[in-house]
């Protein structure tokens, strides 16, 4: 069963966490040309059984044909959509009503039986409900569906953020009567504590002189092997610039429409070609057919993209130095403690929620095309995460050891080292900083022990427990004290 329901997971986030769909929207080609639509399922479905290969374990094709009908063929055979977004909102928001809920403030997991997953996932829930939405946890980031949830609930705003770093709790009374007493723990082991969240803000940052040598020594694999690597980092640094790109658009900032000088054309152009993932794929290999040297070819994009970004950022309204671009952006308070990424999703989610089904009387052609392009960046998002999160057809501890363990160290000395840079922070004090914040959003959690190895040397051990100390103040000083004029800081009531 657990199989069974990995596959039918697979193809159900196959449309928004694939580079196929990324290249080609096969749906949207089926909704736009109806005579050829036969061709384009054809097509389909041969994709869809390589995906499936390259992710599960197979059972039979007849298998991934039922669950692409049931997932969306027949919805689109027989639903009236007038654009392919309606067909992708009315998933997601299955998978909304399906699994996430909000109790006492807090983002939780919907275990019990509702009548939204009857339908939805039939034979799968019930009992098998828990494994199904850990399964779910592992095939796909489900950041976008919690906030799809919170841009449901007119009573939530940006501020109901405010210490939420995609965690999602399950709201068992029983449970949370025994964690009150004060029973529960962790521990958290320096080299594995960060996740796919902060690489993916680390990736989403500026391409500067200052974090090209951390973008050209990057040792984390991006591709499953089905695209070469340096066409995926070009296109996750695309998303970086698209994302800023349409946050201008969702708070109403004016972006150029005819690009007069060269260099904000070619960052026009980099933004058309991502709504049409199949033109950003031909311009990539266009520009670097005649790089052979893999190292090279990425220097070359790094000094592409850094060019991009000094012609964006004279674009932006003008950013104090300790701002985030989204923060200044969508004029969010430091003491809205969240991930960038989550304010982005907000309202891009918003957006999705209000436009994916066409008003004709507007100006649709624009919505349009920023619907692609956030449900292009979701998808560029995910792939990426597939190739991050430990595999789903590979299970136990040497895995974890000699596959995972090794990623996710990498990707901590990523993030640290982007963060020491934009911020001018120690790596690890930044490191750690994060890494606390993440645990302590658990309310439950009347202890905690982080564990890091001891090094021989003295004085570099006194380092490590110095910065320690230092990220634990900064994190109890501007997350839990306000600050008064005199500097005395008095803990929040």
């Amino acid at each position: 069963m657990n199989d069974t329901i990995n596959r039918y997971l697979a193809i159900l986030c196959y449309p928004f966490a694939s580079i196929d769909f990324f290249q080609k929207d096969y749906f949207a080609c089926m909704l736009d040309n109806k005579e050829k639509s036969k061709e384009y399922e054809k097509e389909l479905k041969e994709r869809a059984v390589h995906y499936i290969q390259e992710n599960c374990s197979i059972y039979s094709y007849d298998e991934i044909y039922l669950y692409l009908k049931k997932c969306y063929l027949y919805h689109l055979k027989t639903k009236k959509y007038k654009q392919v977004f309606e067909l992708y909102y009315e998933c997601f928001w299955k998978i909304m009503c399906s699994m996430i809920s909000q109790r006492d403030g807090r983002i939780i997991f919907k275990y019990w039986k509702n009548s939204a997953e009857e339908d939805f996932f039939g034979g799968f829930g019930d009992i098998n409900k828990l494994f199904l939405f850990h399964s779910m946890s592992i095939h796909i980031p489900l950041d976008f569906i919690v906030m799809i949830f919170m841009a449901c609930n007119p009573e939530n705003d940006v501020e109901c953020l405010d210490n939420y770093y995609g965690q999602i709790e399950i709201a068992d009374q029983q449970l949370e009567a025994v964690l009150r007493e004060g029973v529960s723990e962790n521990h958290l082991h320096k080299g594995v504590s960060l996740s796919f969240f902060e690489l993916w803000e680390a990736f989403m940052e500026p391409v500067d002189s200052e974090s090209e040598k951390m973008f050209l020594n990057l040792n984390i694999k991006l591709s499953q092997g089905n695209i070469e690597e340096n066409e995926i980092f070009f296109y996750v640094l695309s998303a970086g610039i698209v994302r800023v790109w349409t946050a201008m658009i969702l708070n109403g900032y004016q972006v150029p429409q005819q690009e007069e000088d060269l260099q904000e054309k070619e960052l026009g152009n980099i933004v058309s070609y991502f709504e049409n993932g199949e033109e950003l794929g031909q311009f990539y290999k266009k520009k670097w057919k005649d790089t052979i040297n893999e190292k090279m070819k990425r220097k070359e994009i790094i000094t592409y993209f850094r060019k991009l970004w000094e012609t964006l950022q004279q674009i932006l309204p003008e950013m104090p130095k300790d701002r985030s671009i989204l923060r200044e952006l969508f004029h969010i308070s430091e003491n809205i403690h969240t991930l960038d990424e989550n304010i982005f999703l907000f309202y891009a989610m918003r957006y999705f929620k209000e436009y994916a089904t066409p008003d004709l009387s507007s100006d649709q052609k624009e919505k349009t095309r920023v619907l692609s392009w956030i449900l292009q960046y979701l998808r560029i998002k995910n792939y990426i995460f597939g190739c991050i999160v430990q595999k789903k057809t590979i299970r136990g501890l040497d895995y974890f050891q000699k596959e995972y363990y090794r990623k996710d160290s990498g990707m901590n000395r990523f993030f640290g080292n982007i963060v020491s840079i934009r911020k001018g922070v120690n790596s690890q004090i930044a490191y750690w900083e994060q890494a606390m914040r993440k645990q302590f959003q658990n309310h439950d959690l009347k202890k905690i022990e982080f564990r890091a190895s001891i090094s021989k040397k003295e004085n570099v051990f006194r380092k490590d427990i110095k910065n320690f100390l230092t990220a634990y103040r900064n994190v109890i000083r501007e997350d839990y004290c306000r600050k008064k004029k005199d500097g005395y800081q008095v803990f929040r009531t």
